[in-house]
């Protein structure tokens, strides 16, 4: 199986942040978007160049990726193009 265009995301809790200071924690919601750190990339195609690198936060669908849990970890395997945005 080729894995060269795909990346290992971490999972994490989407929090949401008021301008009066109280922090919401939004994981148990039923949302559509969910957040997750890149903790490893594939290599890349020449005709698909990785723009994403490890440490990145990104946004990504609901039903984006495959679920793995590897010793208690939540990670998905996902393409390039599930990323719905980076934040840092």
């Amino acid at each position: 199986m080729e894995t060269n265009t795909n990346y290992i995301i971490s999972v994490k809790d989407l929090i949401k942040e008021y301008n009066d200071g109280k922090v919401t924690a939004l994981s148990h919601c039923n949302l559509d978007v969910k957040k997750g750190e890149v903790v490893a990339i594939g290599h890349g195609t020449k005709d698909e160049e990785m723009v994403l690198k490890v440490g990145d936060t990104v946004l990504y669908g609901k039903y984006a990726g495959t679920e793995l849990d590897v010793e208690g970890t939540k990670y998905l395997i996902m393409r390039q193009s599930d990323v719905l945005a980076v934040l840092g």
